[in-house]
């Protein structure tokens, strides 16, 4: 078998300085633009607003809730978000699933809370998903819709079954509105946790799977192997012009 000769390897041609130079600006190039990819999908990360991070604590029960409703402003990343129609809980009676601070409604012993419950964006937003717990005792309809007329549905299953899943509308509004819609009961009880927005997910009528996007600290280290690997580079172009 005749072994041809690495182009890459022991050549005179491309070991010439002026070969060696052009090699290290197209290695740079293609690194600026994977930098440049990069910082995008950075910037592009989802934002995720949750009540504990917002240091929101409210009783166990709808009960002992006031004001009732309540209608919080929160921000998260460069908007904020106010929501309407429930209020926040911590602990709530009943929710094993999620015994952190949530936002809720019910009009099983509260004439306050609402349905639905809205996410109001102090500008247009790109995609929401969000954790939704269910307070009933069987699987319900749910729906959310945006100000842009944009909706769809999901199904809960109930509390006894572990009734959360994350659910979402995959459009650009400045509006959602949350709602239990239908079902067995003509009553609504449910609560909702983890929003999430500018993000990349996949749905279907069992629920959302938001996409995985690389933290920044993941970047930081690409970017560091990436300046290591031209500058290795760099110094066996130079051992081999030697």
């Amino acid at each position: 078998m005749i072994r041809l000769p690495d182009p890459f390897k022991n050549s005179s041609m491309n070991n010439t300085p002026a070969n060696s130079s052009r090699h290290s600006r197209c290695f740079k190039s293609r690194l600026l633009a994977v930098g440049a990819a990069l910082t995008a999908a950075a910037s592009a990360q989802a934002t995720t607003i949750n009540f504990d991070d917002q240091g929101l604590v409210g009783p166990s029960t709808f009960a002992a809730a006031t004001p009732s409703p309540q209608t919080p402003t929160i921000a998260g990343g460069s908007v904020s978000a106010t929501f309407a129609g429930g209020v926040v809980l911590t602990n709530t009676n009943g929710l094993t699933v999620n015994q952190s601070s949530v936002y809720g409604t019910s009009d099983f012993f509260d004439t306050g809370p609402q349905n639905p419950i809205t996410v109001t964006f102090s500008q247009p937003v790109r995609n929401i998903v969000f954790d939704v717990m269910s307070g009933e005792f069987t699987a319900e309809p749910y729906q959310i819709t945006d100000n842009l007329g944009n909706t769809v549905e999901f199904t809960v299953s109930d509390f006894m079954s572990n009734g959360m899943v994350t659910i979402g509308l995959l459009s650009t509004a400045s509006s959602f509105a949350i709602s239990q819609f239908g079902g067995s009961t003509g009553w609504f009880d449910f609560f909702i946790d983890n929003i999430r927005f500018d993000v990349d997910a996949s749905c279907d009528a069992n629920g959302c799977t938001p996409s995985s996007v690389p933290e920044p600290a993941s970047l930081s280290l690409f970017a560091m192997a990436g300046l290591g690997l031209l500058a290795a580079r760099r110094r066996r172009h130079a051992e081999s012009a030697n």
